[in-house]
């Protein structure tokens, strides 16, 4: 059919929304950031209160701080963790078919864009599996802290439904990173093939 998409049509199409996606990567950085931020000045104030005997309504208006000092940080970190799996999801059927292109090919016949895509996919892979890693370490610490008191539930609670979502598509992502290095592999090396790999889009996950 004259109007069917090409490979570099459906390469195209499956590379466009992976911006989207890393820029909702990046927002989850940014907040978790803040997150842990607001809980580290938070923490040390009550180990100061605690070391002090400070009175229990004290410690009370303390933590009433923390909870409000969380509140949007942690609504805008399970904000964009639910954009970011609600864009893998929707993207994952078009990574899919952009790979039945790639391995109708005969692997001297796929191009750099071709192996391009595939990178992407397989730094995406790698980046969330670490990035995930460091969510879920983040949010078991969490759990310590909305201990404190009722009062950090609801930042609490958006803060471990984020963490769950991301978790959620983890799996998915790893399935994609499986077929791309599949067809990579597949592929004899081009003759100035550049090894330099591109910066981790979950830099801003797993930054300590």
């Amino acid at each position: 059919m004259d109007d069917a998409p090409g490979t570099v049509d459906l390469l195209a199409h499956a590379e466009l929304p992976m911006e989207s996606v890393i820029t909702d990567i990046e927002a989850m950085g940014e907040a978790l950031l803040r997150i842990a931020a607001v809980a580290e000045e938070y923490t040390q104030e009550m180990d100061v209160a605690n070391e002090a005997k400070a009175p229990a309504s004290a410690r009370l208006a303390l933590v009433g701080k923390l909870s409000t000092a969380l509140a949007e940080p942690a609504a805008a970190f399970r904000a964009s963790a639910d954009a970011f799996v609600e864009r893998m999801v929707g993207i994952e059927a078009g990574i899919h078919t952009a790979f039945d292109m790639v391995e109708s090919l005969p692997p001297d016949e796929r191009d750099e864009d071709s192996e391009r895509f595939l990178q992407q996919i397989i730094e995406l892979g790698e980046s969330t599996r670490l990035g995930t890693t460091h969510i879920t370490e983040f949010g078991s610490v969490m759990k310590t802290v909305v201990g404190y008191s009722r009062l950090l539930r609801v930042p609490g609670r958006d803060i471990a439904v984020a963490v769950r979502t991301v978790a959620s598509v983890a799996t998915r992502i790893d399935s994609l990173e499986r077929r791309a290095r599949a067809l990579l592999a597949a592929a004899p090396p081009p003759a100035d093939h550049d090894t330099a790999a591109s910066p981790s889009v979950l830099t801003h996950l797993t930054a300590s």
